[in-house]
């Protein structure tokens, strides 16, 4: 898996790595395509009292530069996760 923030790609064909079965990984991830989670959204605005990530995702799928479709197991673009997750973050709140 790729670094938060970083496309995730498969050294072997150069495609995207597929994501690991539900229950596989320590950290479900909100972002398939650039390898963000509840927690690693949560270190960023710890450390920084910002969440420049979410920006940078919304930029990437503006741009076409996600593969929602084929990396997330529902299909589905993951901004709208993200967001609600950046706002109960901001809040202090928790995701429902």
């Amino acid at each position: 898996m790729g670094a938060a923030g970083e496309p995730r790609f498969c050294a072997c064909c150069g495609g995207s790595e597929a994501p690991a079965p539900k229950g596989a990984e320590a950290t479900p991830l909100l972002c398939y395509c650039f390898g963000h989670s509840l927690e690693s959204l949560r270190a960023e605005w710890e450390a920084t009292g910002r969440l420049d990530s979410v920006e940078t995702i919304r930029s990437a799928v503006r741009e076409g530069r996600c593969r929602c479709e084929t990396l997330n197991p529902s299909g589905a673009c993951c901004l709208g996760d993200v967001l609600r997750a950046a706002q109960a973050i901001r809040v202090g709140g928790s995701l429902r």
